[in-house]
């Protein structure tokens, strides 16, 4: 079609633009409505989809968490059991060395028993 059948003067030229985008749009504001609706169904399943992936990624990283921290609170029990061990060791070897003279603790059964404890805890410390 020419420039002038759309720019011409006159009531008849306006009719004839009134015809045409009636005709081009007719069809094309349904299909653009269904075409509307498809890419919005399209992203929503898109962002289900991401958010579905993101949601398995945060429960992953939980559990490695979770199992972390068990193996965490195993360690830091035993540690404090052997610390306890340690100072009672301690505490013993000392009320021996308070009540027996100092020339007579190596001779002294107990007392090289009591060493030998300490000894073997501070060893299992490191």
């Amino acid at each position: 079609m020419s420039q002038d059948f759309f720019f011409s003067s006159g009531r008849f030229a306006v009719a004839n633009l009134v015809a045409v985008f009636s005709l081009a749009t007719k069809g094309s504001v349904q299909n653009a409505a269904c075409i509307n609706l498809s890419v919005m169904m399209i992203f929503l399943l898109q962002c289900r989809e991401i958010g579905d992936e993101l949601h398995e990624e945060i429960l992953r990283i939980l559990h490695e968490l979770h199992t972390t921290m068990k193996t965490y609170h195993g360690y830091q029990t035993e540690m404090r059991a052997a610390e306890m061990k340690l100072r009672l060791a301690e505490g013993q070897r000392q009320k021996v060395e308070l009540s027996t003279p100092a020339e007579k603790l190596p001779r002294l059964k107990k007392y090289r028993l009591i060493e030998k404890e300490v000894q073997k805890v501070r060893m299992k410390n490191c």
